[in-house]
């Protein structure tokens, strides 16, 4: 499984990694977090690409009032969120869960582009 670099910038001042872990770990209980690296206004987050951790990542960076950065341009990009992330991930059943995370894998291996 890889790796997966989240950029998001706020106007403010950005959370601190104890607030990110703290509402992250609300709606996913063992989030898989490898750094949360804040430089001024802009806060990075390295996470494994699971399909769950990074999807939650965006939504509570966003829920905190950042705004998504894409790392190719710089700029801001749209945040499509899939209507999972509305409740924390435990709330949802086991066959969900499985749902959720057979979809991703499907995607991931090219195998519905056909």
């Amino acid at each position: 499984m890889g790796l997966h670099m989240t950029r998001y910038h706020f106007e403010g001042l950005a959370p601190t990694e104890p607030e990110i872990r703290s509402a992250l770990k609300a709606l996913v209980r063992r989030p898989s977090i490898d750094a949360i690296e804040i430089d001024g206004q802009t806060v990075d987050v390295l996470s494994k690409l699971d399909g769950i951790t990074d999807t939650y990542v965006n939504a509570v960076l966003a829920a905190l009032g950042g705004v998504p950065i894409d790392l190719v341009t710089g700029q801001t990009r749209p945040l499509n969120l899939p209507s999972f992330v509305d409740r924390p991930w435990h709330h949802h059943s086991l066959l969900t869960r499985l749902k959720i995370r057979f979809g991703y894998h499907y995607a991931l291996s090219g195998l519905g582009r056909r």
